[in-house]
């Protein structure tokens, strides 16, 4: 789905600045993972298959160590990847997040935070998340809704045209504060959780 020179720059950063990332992830006073995790947890069992799309250095599946999930974690970055296979445990696959090597109906669930506001459409993404998810399984995502540093921003009414235009079942749409509690460089996000209707 990505420009293959666009995802080849995305690679270089981001193998770039994995050493890093999680360093400056936490001085930056980045929360989404926890925030995330809050709303997410109460639709996952222990046992299910949970893939992560753009999962960077893992810091989301760290939150969800506690369960009994079967976690598996897509990036171009093989170095971010190798980061979150130590930390908490995904098998990692290196690949464009908008075209896994997955089959239809994979996993129970399938999560993505703070990646989807750089793409200027997140349907195709939606759909691939939503393409390797079983009937009924559950989708998370976070997509920005205030307009800053260049990322692209999905008001409410537009994201909710979305979902219905790739079948899912909005479960809940909430904003959460930002995914940098840094005040006026804060990031706003939707925290948006829903069912694959197929």
């Amino acid at each position: 789905m990505t420009d293959p020179e666009a995802l080849r720059e995305l690679k270089e950063q981001y193998d770039e600045w994995a050493p890093t990332y999680d360093r400056d992830a936490c001085r930056w006073g980045y929360c989404t993972p926890w925030k995330v995790e809050r709303r997410l947890t109460p639709h996952l069992k222990n046992g299910m298959n949970v893939v992560e799309l753009a999962c960077g250095t893992g810091l989301n599946g760290i939150r969800y160590q506690y369960l009994d999930l079967n976690l598996v974690g897509v990036d171009v970055s093989a170095k971010m990847l190798e980061k979150a296979s130590k930390s908490c445990g995904y098998l990692a696959v290196q690949a464009d997040m908008g075209r896994t090597p997955f089959k239809d109906s994979s996993f129970d669930a399938s999560l993505c935070t703070t990646a989807l506001e750089h793409f200027p459409d997140i349907r195709p993404y939606l759909l691939e998340m939503k393409r390797i998810v079983k009937p009924n399984g559950i989708i998370a995502f976070t997509v920005a809704h205030s307009q800053i540093r260049g990322l692209n921003r999905v008001p409410r009414k537009e994201l909710v045209q979305i979902l219905a235009d790739c079948k899912i079942k909005e479960i809940e749409i909430l904003k959460i504060f930002s995914h940098f509690d840094q005040g006026e460089d804060s990031i706003y996000f939707w925290s948006t959780i829903g069912n694959n209707t197929k």
